[in-house]
């Protein structure tokens, strides 16, 4: 009985553990995003590979030493969604420290985002690239 008591605690305490995460962990695009990516920027053969891991992200070129790590928060409510990068290191000094402010879609199995330079504190309108933003497109590795 005694053991039975203590693995009931146990358990209670794991779920109570597990229920005090950020609410973020448990959204339904931060789950879809998990994992290895590979694409490239619209309009551009250029291949990059995307790992996504908890909150965290790295990406970088196949072919070149451009390459970005850092973590990012998510607002599935937005119109487009919206994702911040939080860029903690990467290839070139100024950007570190920065935040890319970029929309996002999830469609078809495809992953795509649009920004501008980090550290602008702008976010396109649509994925068209046209005014000076990039679009990438990433799908499953």
């Amino acid at each position: 009985m005694k053991n039975l008591l203590y693995l009931i605690i146990l358990i209670s305490a794991g779920l109570v553990i597990q229920g005090c995460g950020d609410s973020e962990d448990f959204s339904p695009d931060r789950k879809l995003l998990q994992g290895d990516w590979k694409g490239q920027i619209v309009g551009e053969n250029s291949e990059f590979m995307l790992n996504i891991s908890g909150g965290k992200f790295n990406i970088a070129a196949v072919d070149s030493d451009v390459w970005y790590k850092g973590t990012f928060v998510l607002n599935e409510k937005a119109t487009p969604k919206q994702i911040d990068f939080l860029i903690d290191d990467c290839f070139i000094e100024q950007y570190k420290g920065t935040t890319t402010e970029a929309i996002y879609k999830i469609e078809k199995g495809i992953f795509s985002f649009a920004s501008y330079e980090p550290g602008t504190l702008t976010r396109p309108a649509d994925f068209n690239a046209s005014d000076g933003s990039v679009a990438f497109n990433f799908s499953r590795r």
